[in-house]
């Protein structure tokens, strides 16, 4: 489908918060499961963007250490990665 790229995660690189936004509104018809793995692949944090709220959600990697960290957000039609690094 075309909306699937219609996520950007801002900014990034980051401090320590960061905004996963849905572009399209019209296009989200589930729940999107985000998932943050540290740079060793460890599932740090879960979170959503449920369908019927605002589109967007703010994380945070306040305490963790510097570096590169992963970012899934999927559902059941589509799987988008990032990376965003913390300085």
């Amino acid at each position: 489908e075309l909306w699937t790229n219609g996520i950007v995660l801002y900014p990034n690189p980051t401090k320590n918060d960061f905004t996963i936004e849905v572009e399209s509104m019209s296009a989200l018809t589930e729940n999107i499961n985000i998932e943050v793995y540290d740079p060793m692949g460890r599932t740090i944090q879960i979170g959503s963007i449920p369908k019927d709220g605002g589109g967007k959600t703010k994380m945070s990697l306040n305490g963790y250490v510097s570096g590169t960290y992963f970012i899934k957000c999927a559902n059941q039609s589509f799987e988008k990665h990032f990376k965003v690094v913390k300085l």
